[in-house]
């Protein structure tokens, strides 16, 4: 009874000692600190790399900024007279107990004439360094590089009569691949693992000892070859896949005693176990956002998996008292949360691209997602967000949803936050540094350190520079349309999003920007790095416009086309001439992102439009055609020197009862010569017509028609195809040549055609030649729909591949 009383009476001194507190306490005191008069920084012994960059960072500062200083040494030892003194100091074992703080906490204050930083770990030590320079030396990095650094406000003389004590919100704030100096000044972290990882457990050697725990997918068997992007996910209701995952996690906590995580993500595909045991899992179906879900299936296993690990194998903690996880992310068939209570150690890392908040209804149901995973039973849950980016030719400006949702986030229990941003640093703009401030505090007022950014970053262009990324912000707020998962991502059409009345306005925001600064001023080089990105904006919004205007010409077959070939074939060398440049500027980079993009090309459609016609090609510069223009006159001219490969051009299907191979799947008509792949989909329909035959596809998440051809001895080819559609924007719809060596290796990936985000209002026939690699043996034709959204269809009537005759080898009966 005792012991009761006195724990009684001791717990709120306990709970105070160990909650973090992020108030900055006036501290009264006669005698103040002179900043000018600190002298030297001392570090603790063994200090890492990253630990002396930032010291090397606030010598600089303090040079730069500190009126009458002589600048820091630095030092080792004791902490002497006038000195910053880094310090490591454990808190007790029983305030951990209780509540530990966060890793990467700090505290800060002055003790007569020492200055002393205080962390359980070096990265609280590198935070206290960053607040110091940050939030009494005013230096800010708001882009990477040298044109990023800028002061705000007036440094004090004295040393603030404060004590800092702060600790992050998000314990986890990474933003990919910013593990730079820009990630270590800004206070970025890392410290969970939770990528997909099913192919690191389940391997080859696994497989070839229990074979009985990988899937059958569609009828087969699925080999492990050891891909994140390939293999399927093994049956994850087997008892022996448990062990096997829960054993190499125990391997991973026992060669790496501080991991704090080991990741059982799902593999980079939805290649899901079909047998009959899982299937009758499956019994009651139900879709989430149009897709399969499966977030019972994966979680069901993650909670078995972290009994043995945690409950059986005791690996409950490092050796130094942090706490583990084993880490799963819902992503895309498991984002819907659980209809059961999770293993306090699971923990789910929600994927979400809230970039799309923009849509109300969106945003309404990620926020009721995002509370029921809070109420999950989780301890610990982490989100993978989507903040690009250079994917994308222009700039991709939400502010309004970073700081609305990492508040909503942070609000309801996640604290580990992943997102990708290979920054294009003019695109982007303050997206990265005012991510970076509020994953430290996502209470700060959004709007002010905005303010603070354009105020502070662009001086006298502020308000014209505001203007152009809040323009692209409002605009794609207003105009990108229904939700879609990260949508235009990687999308050659995406820059339609932006018409060319917008973009004149937001080059006449910039251009007024540069008429605001001095011309040699580092406000008129952060201008330049934006004009500059722009510029890519506006070359692309410029090849995208033709290349469209070309191939709705060339699709409806209306003539003349050869000033639409000549101003696309301009639009494209003005475009690739500037990229190549541009990216090889640190500042641009990241758009080579962008660049890998495999993009299509109409002119052979166009060439061939042209000369079955009799026009002339004369004027144009072709040279890079030239094999296409040989096949297009000898099509045009002897069209019996071809023969059809395909005898089932017309999409005949086999049986009428056709056949299921998935619960969530639709029935699917067997097509001689072809083979049907898909993602399921909600509402995904796929009709095989009759009279005339045909396929109607609506709904889909992916699509593909395909065949198989092994090529002869002609290289020369002519891709006949027969389609009617309706395309909104984001839908992809594409004619792709894959041809393949005898390794079955892909040398070359030909985009033919994309079709054009509209409705054809007819039925478009179309010709396409090409001439193959010399060392292809193998064609993969595919015929292929991606982001179908409501109303849209594609109706394909007819396929054809037409192979040049050889003088030596006759057509086949």
């Amino acid at each position: 009874m005792r012991f009761f009383t006195i724990f009684v009476l001791f717990l709120p001194a306990v709970l105070a000692a160990s909650i973090p507190d992020r108030r900055v306490k006036q501290v009264p005191n006669t005698s103040r600190l002179e900043l000018a008069a600190v002298r030297e920084v001392v570090l603790p012994e063994g200090a890492s790399e990253k630990l002396q960059g930032a010291v090397a960072d606030l010598q600089a500062v303090w040079s730069e900024r500190v009126p009458g200083s002589t600048g820091l040494e630095s030092a080792a030892g004791e902490a002497r007279k006038f000195s910053i003194a880094l310090e490591y100091r454990a808190s007790p074992r029983w305030a951990r107990l209780w509540r530990s703080w966060p890793v990467g906490s700090f505290t800060m204050e002055r003790e007569r004439t020492r200055i002393f930083i205080r962390a359980e770990a070096e990265a609280g030590l590198v935070n206290g360094i960053y607040a110091l320079c940050h939030e009494v030396l005013g230096a800010r990095w708001y882009w990477a590089g040298d044109l990023g650094k800028a002061y705000v406000g007036e440094v004090p003389r004295f040393f603030p009569e404060r004590r800092w004590q702060e600790s992050p919100s998000f314990v986890q704030r990474r933003l990919y691949p910013m593990n730079t100096d820009f990630g270590r000044r800004n206070r970025l972290a890392e410290g969970y693992s939770f990528n997909h990882n099913m192919a690191k457990v389940f391997t080859p050697e696994v497989y070839a000892t229990d074979p009985e725990i990988f899937p059958v997918v569609r009828g087969a068997k699925k080999i492990p070859k050891g891909s994140r992007a390939y293999d399927a996910t093994p049956d994850l209701l087997h008892p022996r896949a448990v062990e096997i995952a829960a054993e190499a996690a125990l391997r991973h906590f026992e060669a790496n005693p501080e991991s704090v995580s080991f990741s059982l993500s799902i593999n980079y595909n939805t290649n899901f176990d079909g047998q009959a045991h899982t299937n009758e899992f499956f019994k009651t179906l139900e879709f989430y956002r149009r897709r399969p879900n499966y977030t019972d299936y994966v979680f069901s296993f993650m909670n078995a998996v972290a009994k043995k690990v945690f409950n059986e194998g005791g690996a409950w903690r490092t050796p130094s008292g942090e706490k583990r996880y084993l880490t799963a992310l819902a992503y895309f068939w498991t984002e819907q949360s659980p209809s059961f209570q999770l293993h306090p150690r699971v923990m789910p890392v929600l994927t979400s691209d809230r970039a799309q908040w923009h849509d109300p209804d969106y945003r309404a149901d990620d926020r009721a997602l995002i509370k029921r995973w809070s109420r999950s039973g989780a301890k610990r849950i982490g989100t993978w967000d989507y903040y690009f980016g250079s994917p994308y030719p222009y700039p991709r400006q939400f502010n309004q949803w970073i700081a609305e949702s990492l508040r909503y986030l942070a609000k309801n229990k996640v604290t580990v936050f992943f997102s990708q941003l290979p920054s294009a640093w003019g695109m982007d703009g303050g997206k990265a540094w005012l991510a970076s401030r509020l994953l430290w505090d996502p209470y700060l007022d959004a709007e002010a350190l905005l303010d603070e950014y354009y105020t502070t970053f662009f001086g006298p262009a502020a308000e014209a520079m505001r203007a152009f990324y809040e323009t692209a912000e409002a605009h794609r707020n207003a105009h990108e349309g229904d939700w879609y998962w990260i949508k235009h991502y990687l999308d050659e059409a995406a820059v339609e999003l932006f018409p060319r009345v917008v973009l004149q306005s937001m080059r006449e925001k910039i251009e007024a920007g540069r008429a605001a600064v001095p011309n040699e001023s580092i406000y008129a080089k952060r201008i330049a790095v934006v004009s500059e990105a722009f510029r890519f904006t506006e070359l692309y919004a410029e090849l995208q416009s033709t290349r469209r205007e070309l191939t709705e010409a060339a699709l409806a077959e209306a003539l003349p086309l050869t000033e639409k070939i000549s101003a696309f074939l301009a639009a494209r060398e003005a475009f690739e001439t500037y990229a190549k440049t541009l990216i090889e500027d640190p500042m641009h980079a990241r758009l080579a992102y962008f660049m890998r993009l495999n993009q299509s090309d109409p002119v052979p459609m166009a060439l061939l439009v042209t000369l079955r016609s009799g026009a002339s090609l004369e004027g144009l510069n072709l040279e890079r055609y030239a094999d296409a223009i040989e096949i297009a006159k000898r099509w045009a001219q002897h069209p019996e020197s071809f023969e059809a490969v395909f005898w089932n051009d017309r999409l005949r299907h086999k049986f009428a009862i056709p056949k299921v191979r998935s619960p969530f799947e639709p029935p699917l008509p067997e097509i001689y010569d072809w083979r049907l792949s898909l993602r399921a989909a909600e509402g995904l329909k796929i009709e095989a017509l009759t009279e005339p035959n045909g396929l109607v596809i609506e709904n889909a998440d992916y699509f593909g028609l395909y065949g198989d051809i092994r090529l002869k001895s002609t290289r020369d080819y002519v891709f006949e195809v027969e389609v009617d559609y309706r395309c909104s924007p984001d839908n992809r719809t594409f004619l792709q040549a894959m041809w393949k060596n005898e390794a079955m290796k892909t040398i070359r990936n030909d985009m033919l055609l994309r079709l054009p985000n509209h409705t054809s209002g007819q039925t478009y026939r179309f010709f396409i030649p090409v001439r193959s690699p010399e060392a292809a043996s193998h064609l993969r034709l595919r015929l292929k729909t991606e982001h179908q959204y409501p109303g849209d269809f594609l109706k394909i009537s007819r396929v054809q591949v037409h192979a040049g005759l050889s003088r030596l080898e006759p057509a086949a009966k």
